[in-house]
């Protein structure tokens, strides 16, 4: 089946602001809150081992061209999780930019960030498990909960790539996951194992989430 692909904002941490000479930022890259597509991303299910075997970063997803300037730094601590003001389980990635006699594109990007005219950033994560939220525990029935997902990669992105595009490719890719769960009910999907899908052969999704602060 074709893999599935989801984009949702996150975003860059400035809560004590950014000097000039800065070259390490931290990302809050994953949320557990109810976003607007009614999806939640449980904090417990994120498996990042894979990802730090090879923790790189890259501009606009560009991993696969032969601009070896794409890759703009590393992820040099975490991801790791946070609880946040407003209840919400967060992870956090820093990144810290390689230098300008390296990439000067990692540079120019570093010090947009500092202007705060660049906030944005990616992640793709491939996911395994998700269920329909469960009225006993307090949950919509309605909602889409994703239990168990890994990090695949993570990019700082710019506000404005291609948008409308994106929301269709979102809105596609739910109804089908809403359609299998629906095909499914009282069921935990589990790519991995159809004996737990009564059936149902449901590829490995990836999706690309993006995190807007609110």
């Amino acid at each position: 089946m074709e893999t599935k692909r989801i984009y949702i904002p996150a975003y860059v941490r400035s809560e004590e602001g950014f000097t000039e000479d800065q070259r390490e930022f931290d990302f809050i890259i994953t949320s557990d809150k109810r976003d607007s597509y009614g999806t939640i991303f449980t904090s417990e299910g994120w498996d990042f081992t894979r990802y730090k075997q090879n923790p790189v970063v890259f501009y606009q997803h560009r991993s696969s061209d032969d601009n070896p300037d794409n890759l703009i730094g590393m992820t040099v601590k975490g991801p790791w999780k946070e609880t946040l003001s407003d209840g919400s389980n967060v992870h956090l990635a820093r990144i810290r930019f390689e230098e300008e006699k390296v990439n000067k594109k990692a540079e120019k990007i570093r010090k947009k960030i500092i202007a705060g005219t660049l906030r944005m950033a990616s992640i793709a994560a491939d996911v395994y498990e998700y269920r329909f939220g469960d009225k006993e525990k307090g949950e919509d029935n309605d909602d889409v909960y994703f239990l168990r997902q890994e990090l695949y990669e993570w990019s700082v992105v710019t506000l404005g790539s291609n948008p409308d595009a994106n929301v269709k490719r979102n809105d596609a890719v739910f109804k089908q996951i809403r359609s299998e769960l629906n095909d499914a009910k009282d069921t935990i999907i589990n790519p991995k194992n159809t004996e737990n899908t009564k059936g149902l052969s449901v590829s490995r999704a990836r999706l690309e989430l993006y995190k807007l602060k609110k």
